[in-house]
């Protein structure tokens, strides 16, 4: 997306695109996105055969409540940044304020600390983060999404570490990722390993959670047993 707008800007000028680029972002991949999540799922499970229709299912049940998880899941974000980045900004405004004073040393070394703070304030809005992944494979299991949302936070509860370690695992690889090709041995190895994962957490770490799930499913009818 960022790469089509930069082509954009480049072809028509400074015309603001990336609102664009970024709605059709949420329509059009939103379901995608949870396709992939539900088909790693069941590649895991080994419980029914992994289709491609598993991948274009939300396009025609629950479009709307992958724009809604999608949509949450921008906001808590974003969120996140805004209040992380607070003391970055308080250090630049320092250093701006400093730099009035003709001491640039001292302003120099206030930039570097806001730009320190700024690399912790995104590395911890992230990881934080990592504790809304179960709610994508929660988006068939459960009513609401912001019930997805409540319950994949009581799942991932003292386990960020996990997700921490899993990601660096596979943070080399994502340099493949730049030579296209790799990216389709790598992304099936890294969404089946986060798809284990969550299936762990949704049998063992979390029992009676599942359960409850299950319980849900049964009283509401509405979806087949993807356990």
């Amino acid at each position: 997306m960022i790469v089509a707008e930069g082509f954009c800007l480049y072809r028509f000028g400074a015309i603001p695109l990336f609102p664009f680029w970024l709605l059709a972002d949420l329509l059009l991949l939103s379901p995608l996105k949870a396709g992939r999540a539900l088909f790693y799922e069941t590649v895991v499970t080994g419980d029914d055969k992994a289709t491609i229709k598993q991948l274009l299912r939300f396009y025609a049940h629950g479009y709307s409540r992958c724009i809604e998880w999608r949509a949450g899941l921008w906001l808590r974000r974003m969120g996140w940044h805004i209040l992380l980045s607070i003391p970055a900004a308080l250090f630049l405004f320092i250093s701006r304020a400093i730099e009035q004073t003709g001491q640039e040393t001292l302003a120099m070394i206030a930039f570097i600390f806001s730009l320190i703070f700024l690399v912790i304030g995104f590395t911890v809005a992230e990881i934080l983060l990592f504790r809304y992944i179960p709610a994508v494979y929660l988006l068939t299991k459960v009513v609401s999404v912001p019930h997805a949302f409540s319950l994949s936070k009581r799942i991932s509860k003292g386990l960020t570490t996990h997700w921490t370690l899993l990601y660096l695992d596979y943070a080399g690889w994502s340099f493949s990722f730049l030579l296209f090709f790799p990216f389709f041995y790598v992304s099936p190895l890294f969404h089946t390993a986060r798809a284990s994962t969550v299936r762990r957490l949704f049998s063992e770490i979390s029992p009676q959670i599942h359960q409850q799930l299950l319980q849900r499913r049964k009283n509401h009818g509405r979806i087949r047993n993807e356990f």
